[in-house]
């Protein structure tokens, strides 16, 4: 692709992803779910930041949270564009003629790194969800729900990126090596992936009409 994805327009962004092209895909997608996630912190956490004014020691919470969401933010804005690259590499090395000497070896390089951006999607948006975690007991009003969404789309993220860590440790010789990072993105999920579902239950019951 011509222009880098991070840059897109919404609409040019979807309709690529629709597409029969192999990039971008759904690392990429697990990266703008976490991305999207964390602006939605930052949001919360800027808006609560200006609406307060009888609280110093809250007000200087909010401003820290929000410079934590914007930076995990930035980070996963980064692997939409990331992810999108190291396939790219990865159908290179699969498309060099078998009898090319150092085929294997550019290949399963190749499968490491592709696991590797997937596997920083991962870790960026357990940190958006730890994040969440920190901030929505103290949200009072509307934006209340928005800490809800965010915490799922950050889930999202998570589980996108622990399939597509899966896709390419799969094809890895290495097995103990792939059971490795398996295992770091599994443990990350079953850390992280219950405190998810519990901010969104926690905000679905706030808002809840009983």
């Amino acid at each position: 692709m011509d222009s880098q994805l991070k840059d897109m327009k919404v609409k040019v962004y979807l309709n690529a992803l629709a597409s029969d092209d192999k990039v971008p895909g759904g690392g990429s997608a697990a990266a703008l779910a976490g991305s999207l996630a964390a602006s939605l912190t930052s949001m919360v956490s800027n808006i609560v930041y200006d609406k307060l004014t009888d609280d110093p020691a809250l007000k200087v919470d909010m401003k820290a949270y929000a410079q934590r969401a914007e930076h995990l933010r930035l980070m996963l804005e980064g692997c939409i564009e990331e992810d999108a690259k190291m396939f790219d590499l990865l159908m290179d090395a699969f498309n060099l003629p078998k009898d090319v000497e150092g085929r294997t070896e550019r290949l399963q390089r190749a499968l490491k790194n592709a696991a590797a951006v997937p596997m920083k999607i991962i870790t960026l948006s357990c940190k958006v969800i730890e994040l969440c975690n920190e901030l929505y007991p103290q949200v009072k009003g509307l934006k209340i729900s928005d800490c809800g969404t965010s915490a799922m789309l950050a889930l999202a993220a998570i589980n996108g990126g622990v399939l597509s860590v899966k896709i390419n440790t799969y094809m890895i010789k290495d097995k103990e090596y792939a059971k490795s990072v398996n295992k770091q993105a599994d443990d990350l999920k079953a850390k992280y992936g219950p405190m998810g579902i519990e901010i969104f239950n926690a905000v679905n019951q706030r808002i809840s009409v009983l």
